[in-house]
């Protein structure tokens, strides 16, 4: 966790992928990268390792989870992989209030999709999972390239996010 003083993609940018030495690390020490914003509550352990071990077990490009309060819960999962705790549905649409990337592709994005000039990362979640799945479709199928997981056992009260005045929580 950090408290940097700056909007979220000019912290990535700067100190995950321009710092070559950190990059580095990241490569080599992380299979992913959790880049949430500052305004997300996380729900109760079990919820949060359900999630965390989902990911680690199906290893998408990018992934994030449903998000309470928000468009995701109109949304039916449509599978639960074998050996991941919670349901989840392909998508080309992850947020970027709080995605789960993995370290490469993370690294990529913010250095090549994404303008070196701009101090916002808005729009990126409109078209990252289909640049993702296309240039790493090698590392992925389609079905696991961009997922939204949602976690069994959250509460709708377990967790919030503050947005524009609504209470948002993990789902």
């Amino acid at each position: 966790s950090v408290n940097y003083k700056d909007f979220k993609a000019n912290y990535v940018r700067k100190e995950l992928v321009k710092n070559q030495r950190f990059a580095r690390i990241v490569r080599q020490r992380f299979s992913h990268v959790w880049v949430i914003d500052d305004d997300i509550h996380f729900p109760q352990l079990t919820v949060l390792s359900a999630f965390l071990q989902s990911v680690q077990s199906m290893n998408p490009l990018i992934a994030q989870p449903a998000i309470h309060g928000s468009w995701q819960q109109l949304v039916t999962p449509d599978h639960q992989p074998r050996g991941s705790l919670c349901p989840v549905w392909s998508t080309d649409f992850v947020e970027v209030m709080a995605p789960i990337i993995k370290s490469n592709v993370l690294l990529d994005i913010y250095s090549r999709l994404i303008s070196q000039t701009s101090n916002s990362d808005w729009g990126l979640d409109m078209v990252w999972c289909r640049y993702a799945a296309k240039r790493y479709r090698r590392e992925t199928t389609p079905d696991r390239a961009c997922l939204i997981i949602k976690p069994d056992g959250a509460a709708p009260t377990s967790s919030f996010l503050y947005h524009h005045d609504r209470n948002l929580s993990f789902h």
